[in-house]
């Protein structure tokens, strides 16, 4: 489920950092919270492959220079997205989301 950078309506055309902003219905975010409840970070941590990451050339480009920092970072920042994600649809709210 790729919602953070294909997922949900292109708001407007301005580009707000990689592209326009783009907003999601409350259905929606409780679909992709129910998704991301199911990933742990033990199922992170045994697919972190730096070298094939660096391969397909995804961003941030840090993986196999950082190693297990790197493992850190993405952990860290799903743990902070899962927080978000459960938080909105806890609330039965929308959510607005952009790449900066």
């Amino acid at each position: 489920m790729d919602f953070i950078t294909v997922g949900g309506v292109v708001a407007g055309d301005i580009e707000v950092g990689y592209g326009p902003a783009r907003l999601f219905k409350s259905e929606i975010v409780n679909a992709i919270h129910a998704h991301l409840s199911e990933i742990s970070e033990a199922g992170i941590s045994a697919n972190y492959n730096p070298q094939k990451m660096d391969k397909l050339d995804i961003y941030p480009n840090i993986w196999e220079r950082d190693g297990d920092e790197g493992l850190e970072y993405i952990t860290a920042y799903f743990s902070n997205l899962k927080n978000f994600v459960a938080n909105c649809a806890k609330n039965n709210l929308g959510m607005a989301i952009y790449l900066c």
